[in-house]
């Protein structure tokens, strides 16, 4: 198991690309801030992944995810929100693309009082390629004037791609505020035809409506992160069995 240690009041940026198989355990000490970028770029291999997250009284992260590769990916990342006013924001990006199969499953758990957390995961799936994606936030007895939001959407660009959405929450102290959207749309015929009576072809038109659908996953001031995982996305892209690359 790899551990990563942010001590107290210590300010961190990792970057991190994932490996086949995995555990890491992440702590994140009282007062510290911790900004994590993830690339999961594996070739026709399986990927499974569980990461453990505490963080202390006031601390924070900020967690960028960009899922691109392998044949199966299976990921579990639980997040204990543990000490009061702790903050925690992710944000997850995924590409599919001929017959890759995603799984992803977030736990949110939140102990303290004060503490905020966001989940957004946005998924362009192409091919026949699919995604399971379950989230859920835990609002404990103790852990009054929570706040949690979590927001899963995807955009299908083929017949065969599919995708299963399902965001929960358990809630067990009233004075907490609480929501969730999820949202499996395929991609608009109309926006398709303004870009290519602009002059873009129908595969170069898709590619930017999905890139574009990602975006708000991706964004980050990370900018040196952020052109490689959009190299990387661009570099696989492939619609409705078109490859590019």
């Amino acid at each position: 198991m790899n551990r990563i240690v942010v001590p107290a009041g210590a300010r961190r940026t990792i970057s991190l690309e994932s490996a086949s198989r995995e555990k890491r355990e992440i702590r994140i000490g009282k007062g510290a801030e911790l900004r994590l970028f993830e690339v999961q770029n594996l070739g026709n291999t399986g990927h499974k992944l569980h990461i453990k997250v505490r963080l202390a009284k006031g601390a924070k992260l900020q967690w960028r995810i960009a899922t691109l590769g392998s044949a199966r990916s299976e990921s579990e990342r639980e997040i204990i929100l543990a000490g009061r006013g702790a903050e925690v924001e992710v944000a997850e990006a995924v590409l599919g693309r001929q017959a890759q199969e995603f799984f992803s499953n977030y736990s949110l758990t939140h102990q303290a009082p004060g503490t905020k957390s966001r989940l957004l995961l946005k998924a362009a799936l192409c091919g026949s390629s699919k995604l399971e994606a379950r989230a859920i936030a835990r609002i404990m007895p103790g852990a009054k004037e929570s706040n949690a939001f979590l927001e899963e959407r995807a955009l299908l660009l083929s017949p065969q791609a599919s995708c299963e959405a399902v965001p929960s929450l358990e809630i067990e102290n009233n004075e907490v505020k609480c929501s969730h959207a999820a949202s499996v749309t395929r991609m608009d015929s109309e926006q398709l035809f303004y870009l290519q009576s602009r002059g873009l072809g129908l595969r170069e038109a898709r590619e930017t409506l999905a890139m574009g659908f990602l975006a708000e996953a991706l964004k980050t001031a990370n900018s040196e992160w952020l052109q490689r995982a959009e190299k990387l996305a661009r570099a696989r892209w492939t619609c409705c069995g078109v490859e590019r690359g």
